[in-house]
């Protein structure tokens, strides 16, 4: 048996489907160990008859260090006169206005230290001595660093005096946590490759201690694969080695399972939007392939330059904390309630609130809550005296009306990132298919459609453990990468095809489709466009695509980086994971008042396992699943389709 889970911040998710037969699992994460509820899940799936061979382990460990700053004490050796790369940053701020702004790099200034060595982007200039970077790691160490990155200039053209460094430092500390910034990142560019190898250092204790813990309690050791930021699997070793990788790994692993849905069923424009308890991830499509970026920053001041799906988060979830501010406006998030306590409703003492506690004074999601693994009752009176006191009395307004403030308010967040990722990337999304899943997606789905013009939406069957399940269909990819600073012009398109004949041999296999990218600067520019090369087109598009993506209007142009990714065929496709859903006996819809738009209507509970291919039905309904409600607003109709698919849509 295979399973695939996914750890978020509220609950942890298992799921398996062998020969069309669904395991799900839905448990409460444990922040204060996250392989508690790893273990938890895994022994709930265990039984006499199935024997666990694998495990896909979708994880945001990494993510929640980082944005929450729990991370490790680290040190950083350094090019001497360099040590305040990582401070100097480049020249965006986090206010417009203001002569100081609050940042604090990774790494204190007081833990950086700096070695005489130089490097030209071709040869080494002067060499590194292995005493001075052994003196100054000794003082690293003793002033309490738990992990130590070595980051020199130019490192990634010519790495040989940062593999002394590491040498050095591995034979003289076995066992310690040490990283050197190009095996990290190929970035060429010294702040972001210096930022995102302190990334890593900075998670790797934390991660490293997770995984030998989740192996050691559940014995995992046979096959532990786990997803990372690009949607590809890595090994237990690898992820340890350059933890930073899993920065997405959740996110991702649903986005993959989006995808592998949206082929199936001919629609390879869609955005992919996961709403769990505590965030809301989206990814827009518009080819069927997920795009991949290398400019993504984490939290400001600290870009990631590794392959990853471009997903954009925001801290919008079931969990999000709703407050009002000094001039009485309802704000929610991005702060959230995590799994302790929870809601006001989920009864744990929790005093703030929520979204989640919104829907339910709203008759959105029901008082007994159904996950995979049982029930749950919400306490309804608990959601209302904190939406009353927290939201209703400072705005002046019912409790009901304030609870349509905050779904409103939240649904308008989540729309607004939509739009931003559709400008920035000029689409025009009313032509794209919304793919909603997580425990909170469906419900808010259908708002979050009509305020963008998106006409369509699909809800996967079990859509609150979707991201466990996309999982099971992400695939082990191997990638090589050339940086290159050389002019591009007609005649360097030969050098192009070159490398890309070099990278091909070095990592195809018959099992393997492999994909081509370069990264193109303009003079003037600090910023790289990635180019990706299509296979019918070759090298002979790319000074055209390369123009079309650069916002500057510059004659000259410049490679900086050439990258091929080798992804192998999943070892599962989809009709091996997709459940067959066993229609169960008809049941006659029980009805429960919801507000829209502050009106209550007596609205149809529906049960989605009593829906067959082919039903259809129109709003106002909730059709209600374990681990997910969909909400389907006046002005909506609903139907069944292919993989038990289900689909709303306007009324035209």
């Amino acid at each position: 048996m295979v399973v695939g889970i996914d750890i978020g911040g509220t609950f942890t998710d298992l799921v398996s489907c062998e020969s069309g037969t669904l395991l799900a699992v839905k448990v409460p994460s444990t922040p204060s160990d996250y392989s508690e509820g790893f273990s938890e899940a895994l022994d709930s799936a265990r039984s006499d008859d199935a024997k666990i061979e694998s495990i896909v382990h979708a994880t945001t460990i990494a993510t929640n260090a980082l944005i929450q700053r729990k991370g490790a004490r680290i040190g950083l050796i350094t090019t001497e006169g360099f040590k305040d790369v990582l401070s100097l940053r480049r020249r965006d701020r986090r206010q417009s206005y203001g002569i100081e702004t609050a940042f604090a790099p990774l790494i204190p200034r007081e833990m950086r230290r700096e070695v005489r060595e130089r490097s030209s982007p071709s040869e080494v200039l002067k060499a590194v001595e292995p005493d001075d970077v052994l003196t100054v790691a000794d003082g690293l160490f003793k002033d309490g660093a738990q992990a130590i990155l070595v980051a020199f200039l130019h490192s990634v053209t010519c790495p040989e005096n940062e593999r002394i460094a590491l040498s050095a430092l591995r034979a003289r500390f076995p066992g310690r946590f040490v990283f050197a910034s190009h095996q990290i990142s190929d970035e060429p560019t010294e702040f972001e490759r210096f930022s995102t190898g302190a990334a890593s250092a900075y998670v790797a204790p934390l991660v490293s201690e997770y995984i030998d813990g989740i192996v050691d309690s559940t014995m995992a050791t046979q096959d532990l694969q786990i997803v990372t930021s690009d949607g590809g699997l890595v090994d237990v070793q690898t992820a340890k080695s350059n933890p930073v990788r899993t920065a997405l790994s959740g996110p991702a692993a649903g986005v993959w399972g989006a995808r592998a849905v949206c082929d199936r069923i001919g629609r390879p424009a869609f955005v992919a939007c996961d709403m769990g308890g505590t965030s809301f991830d989206v990814c827009l499509v518009r080819e069927g392939t997920p795009p991949l970026t290398r400019s993504r920053e984490l939290d400001f001041g600290m870009p990631i330059a590794v392959e990853m799906l471009d997903i954009a988060t925001i801290g919008a979830g079931g969990g999000s904390i709703v407050s009002v501010s000094s001039v009485g406006k309802v704000e929610v998030g991005p702060e959230g309630v995590g799994a302790d306590p929870g809601p006001a409703c989920y009864g744990k003492q929790g005093h703030c609130a929520t979204v989640a506690d919104a829907d339910l004074v709203l008759g959105r999601i029901s008082s007994t809550l159904r996950l995979p693994s049982g029930s749950r009752s919400l306490d309804v009176d608990a959601a209302r005296k904190t939406i009353r006191e927290r939201v209703a009395a400072p705005v002046g307004v019912s409790v009901e009306e304030a609870a349509g403030l905050i779904v409103a308010t939240v649904e308008e967040r989540m729309a607004d990132q939509i739009r931003q990722m559709a400008l920035h990337k000029r689409v025009d999304v009313t032509s794209h298919l919304l793919f909603a899943y997580g425990g909170a997606g469906p419900v808010h789905a259908a708002g979050i459609s009509a305020a963008l013009g998106i006409d369509e939406i699909a809800i996967p069957p079990n859509a609150g453990l979707f991201s466990a399940w996309g999982g099971l269909l992400t695939s082990e990819r191997t990638s090589v990468s050339t940086s290159h600073l050389f002019a591009l012009d007609s005649s360097a398109l030969s050098a192009v095809e070159a490398i890309l004949a070099d990278h091909t041999e070095a990592i195809a296999t018959e099992d393997a489709v492999v994909s081509h990218s370069v990264d193109v600067l303009a003079e003037g520019s600090h910023r790289t466009v990635t180019v990706r090369l299509a296979a019918e087109d070759g090298v002979d598009s790319l000074m055209t695509r390369a123009r079309e993506g650069l916002l500057e209007v510059n004659d000259r142009l410049a490679v900086t980086r050439v990258l091929s990714v080798a992804t192998r065929s999943p070892r599962r496709d989809l009709e091996e994971v997709v459940p067959r859903v066993e229609v169960s006996d008809y049941l006659e819809p029980t009805t429960r008042g919801i507000f829209f738009e502050s009106q209550e209507l007596e609205c149809a509970i529906i049960d989605r396992g009593s829906l067959g291919a082919g039903s259809q039905g129109e709003g106002p309904c909730v059709i209600e699943e374990p681990g997910a409600t969909t909400v389907c607003p006046p002005g909506f109709v609903w139907r069944v389709g292919d993989l038990s698919m289900l689909f709303l849509e306007r009324k035209r």
